[in-house]
């Protein structure tokens, strides 16, 4: 999106999954806000937040899902089976799992990741 909007003001967010975590926006700023899925998710619920909510002008979903989890009501999800053994999982060997959600998602050329994961 920065490539194709180069003459807009940009300030990224990071939530901290590869490095320092960085949230913070210039003050008295109006914005819209994009995310891609996990991303999105942050940013809708900071919605409850009167000073972010004031601020935002909109919100673009890259990726975004209304439902991740298979549920009666939403049988493509992913089984909540399949959820809770990745979770089990993460705290033993947190890059296995990220590998295996990545091939299971269709990566055949696993993402480049840092040495170590912070699993918070």
């Amino acid at each position: 999106m920065q490539r194709c909007l180069p003459d807009l003001e940009w300030h990224t967010l990071d939530l901290g999954f590869y490095r320092t975590p960085n949230l913070s926006l210039p003050a008295n700023t109006p914005f819209i806000a994009i995310g891609h899925s996990l991303g999105f998710l942050w940013l809708s619920q900071r919605l409850h937040d009167p000073e972010f909510a004031t601020r935002c002008r909109g919100l673009i979903a890259i990726n975004g899902c209304a439902r991740f989890a298979r549920a009666p009501d939403f049988p493509m999800g992913v089984a909540v089976r399949v959820l809770e053994r990745m979770i089990r999982q993460l705290h033993d060997n947190p890059i296995e799992v990220f590998f295996h959600f990545q091939r299971q998602s269709g990566l055949t050329l696993p993402l480049p990741l840092p040495d170590h994961l912070d699993i918070a």
